[in-house]
C-alpha cells in the first residue's frame, strides 16, 4: 500500500479497509509531516541516476531473463518540468499530487523505460490506466516500484511470463509493525513466523508485506481488483525464496490454494522481493 497527501486530502493507493486504521493512526500523521516540509522544497533538477541491475539480480535470487534496472533520486530536487525534459507524460491524474510523488513516478517511468530499451522493445513509453497502473507495451509484461530515493522496474517478454511483481520496503518501524500485524499477517502467517531467529519481528512483518504486494502486482493484470492482504498467505520462506498462497479463489483461473514462488533480498535496510510468474 501507498498513502500520498495530495491537494490537503490523504489518496491511498492499492489500499483495502483492512488499512483504515493504520492509515489514520500512524501514517496521517507522517504524510501531513512530509507535505508540510514539500512545500518548503527549492526548485532544482531532479538527479535521477539510473543503473542496470539485471546481472546483479541474476546473482541473487532474483534470476531469470528479465531486464531490471533501479535508479537514485532526490526527490526534493524536483521539478515539474523534468517530465517534459525526459519526453514522459505526467498523468492528467497527477497534476496536483505533491512533488514526491510525481517525482517517484517520474523516476520509476524512466527506469520502465530504459528496461524496454535493453529488452530490445521498440516502443519505450509506459502508459497509465485509469487505476494508475501501468500499460505495458504488447509483447511485454513488467513491474514498477519505489521506496524513499529508490525507483526500480523490471520486465520480460510475454511470451514467457504471464505476469512480474517487484517490490522495495524500507522496514516497518517496530511500534507501526506491531499495529498493522492484524491487517498483514493470516493465522498460517503467524505460525511459520513463530520462533524464527537471526531477523526482528519488524523485518519480518515487512518481508511479508512486501512478498504479499510484489504478488499482488503480478497478479493484477488478471484481476483487476483490489484484494486484501488475508487473501494471500505464506507458505515457507528461506535462503532467498518464499512460497506464496491463494487462500481462496479469485478468479476461475486463480483458485484457493494455488502457489507462486517468489524472491527476496535483503541490504542497507531495505527488502526486495520479486514474483516471477511463468507461462
Amino acid at each position: 500500500m501507498k498513502v500520498y497527501v495530495e491537494n490537503g486530502g490523504v489518496t491511498i493507493i492499492r489500499g483495502s479497509p483492512a488499512w483504515r486504521f493504520a492509515v489514520e493512526r500512524l501514517i496521517l500523521p507522517f504524510a501531513e509531516a512530509i507535505q508540510r516540509n514539500e512545500s518548503r522544497s527549492e526548485d532544482r533538477v531532479v538527479k535521477i541516476e539510473l543503473r542496470n541491475v539485471s546481472e546483479s539480480w541474476r546473482r541473487t535470487p532474483f534470476e531469470g531473463p528479465s531486464i531490471a534496472v533501479e535508479a537514485a533520486f532526490d526527490w526534493r530536487t524536483f521539478q515539474v518540468d523534468d517530465f517534459s525534459t525526459n519526453d514522459i507524460i505526467l498523468p492528467p491524474a497527477l497534476a496536483g499530487a505533491v512533488a514526491r510523488r510525481q517525482a517517484e513516478f517520474l523516476a520509476g517511468r524512466m527506469c520502465a523505460r530504459q528496461a524496454l530499451s535493453l529488452s530490445g522493445c521498440p516502443i519505450k513509453d509506459v502508459g497509465v490506466h485509469s487505476d494508475r497502473s501501468p500499460i505495458w507495451p504488447d509483447g511485454f509484461v513488467g513491474s514498477i516500484t519505489h521506496s524513499g530515493g529508490l525507483a526500480g522496474a523490471v520486465v520480460a517478454p510475454a511470451s514467457m511470463y504471464l505476469g512480474l511483481g517487484i517490490d522495495f520496503e524500507a522496514l516497518i518501524p517496530a511500534d507501526q509493525a506491531r499495529d498493522i500485524k492484524p491487517a498483514v499477517l493470516t493465522k498460517t502467517d503467524n505460525a511459520i513466523l513463530r520462533g524464527r531467529t537471526g531477523h526482528s519481528f519488524e523485518h519480518h512483518l515487512t518481508l511479508v508485506f512486501s512478498l504479499k504486494e510484489c504478488l499482488y502486482k503480478a497478479l493484477y493484470p488478471r484481476l483487476g481488483r483490489l484484494i486484501d492482504f488475508h487473501d494471500i498467505g505464506l507458505a515457507g520462506f528461506g535462503d532467498g525464496k518464499a512460497r506464496m498462497r491463494l487462500n481462496q479463489t479469485l478468479t476461475a483461473e486463480l483458485q484457493e490454494d494455488m502457489e507462486f514462488e517468489a524472491s527476496y533480498s535483503f541490504s542497507n535496510g531495505l527488502i526486495r522481493t520479486c514474483v516471477q510468474i511463468r507461462r
